[in-house]
């Protein structure tokens, strides 16, 4: 005898009692008790903290630090943080902010070059367009380091930081 959904719910509802017991637990569709439901809300709500809580995504993790891109880099200017540009050496080659450091955060120096540096300083990121100064402030702040990302190079000059070529 082959039962469907709607005879299954049928004679649910006409008889009182849930006759899908008599199928094999695979056939009898998802399991959808109390504990399903606490289940899907421990795990939203644990999902939710995740997303929510840590890095602000202006690279410091810290609770105080400035949205990454040009609030940041203008508050860098104004506390005079010090300059990480994270592009490669052709790069910055090309244009840079005036007294940036070069460490390319794509090198594979950049977590020795990062720990050279003094763990009491405050510091800025950028490369061109945001993606790698996001990827070296998270690196640098879990390395214990105080940085803001700063953004892509077009983030530092319109928030007012000098630019030299060559």
């Amino acid at each position: 005898m082959t039962l469907h959904s709607d005879t299954l719910h049928s004679e649910t509802l006409h008889s009182g009692t849930d006759r899908t017991d008599r199928l094999p637990r695979d056939a009898r569709g998802p399991r959808r008790g109390r504990w399903g439901v606490l289940g899907a809300v421990v795990v939203a709500v644990a999902l939710a903290v995740v997303g929510c809580g840590g890095d602000d995504g202006a690279g410091s993790g810290g609770s105080d630090a400035p949205a990454a891109g040009e609030e940041a880099a203008k508050e860098a200017l104004d506390a005079g943080r010090t300059v990480i540009d994270v592009r490669t050496p052709e790069e910055y080659a090309v244009g840079h902010v005036e007294d940036a450091e070069l460490i390319d955060v794509q090198s594979s120096d950049f977590n020795q070059r990062i720990a050279e540096l003094d763990p009491d300083g405050d510091y800025v990121v950028y490369c061109r367009s945001g993606n790698r100064s996001a990827a070296a402030a998270a690196t640098m702040s879990d390395a214990g380091l105080d940085v803001w990302d700063g953004g892509g190079l077009g983030d530092m000059e319109s928030a007012g930081w000098p630019t030299v070529t060559g």
